[in-house]
């Protein structure tokens, strides 16, 4: 995120109640990517599978069937999905913002091969990372 790999990317896949994917970031952006942004775009990603449930807000790796295959696309769970659980990557959770979501849900969609696939672009305008404050204990 701190790259702004994910900024110009896009959620490629929106099936309501289960996930909106962001496209993997070397097809997925508009903007062209630096050396750095390349280099980290091509990097595979070992599976960490958790005890963390996928539930609505959970940030999860996607993959191909290799537990090991992931790379920079990912999805929030739209909904509860514990058929995930302790098969994919569970990384962070939204704290705010499900009104973005609801809206996701309500964008018209199209079903093409084994994806739901959102008829206009979703883009990513930009990311940030924000860090816990410090709480002393």
């Amino acid at each position: 995120f701190e790259l702004g790999l994910y900024t110009s990317n896009h959620f490629f896949r929106v099936d309501r109640g289960f996930v909106a994917q962001v496209a993997a970031c070397s097809n997925g952006r508009r903007l062209k990517m630096n050396d750095e942004q390349k280099a980290v775009s091509e990097k595979t990603v070992r599976g960490e599978m958790s005890d963390l449930k996928h539930r609505r807000g959970t940030l999860s790796m996607a993959r191909f069937d290799d537990p090991n295959s992931a790379t920079s696309s990912f999805s929030i769970l739209l909904g509860n999905a514990p058929h995930l659980d302790g098969k994919y990557a569970v990384f962070g959770e939204m704290i705010s913002g499900d009104e973005a979501l609801r809206a996701m849900e309500l964008v018209e969609t199209q079903k093409e091969g084994i994806f739901v696939k959102p008829k206009e672009r979703i883009e990513i305008l930009a990311t940030y990372v924000v860090h816990p404050k410090n709480t002393g204990g």
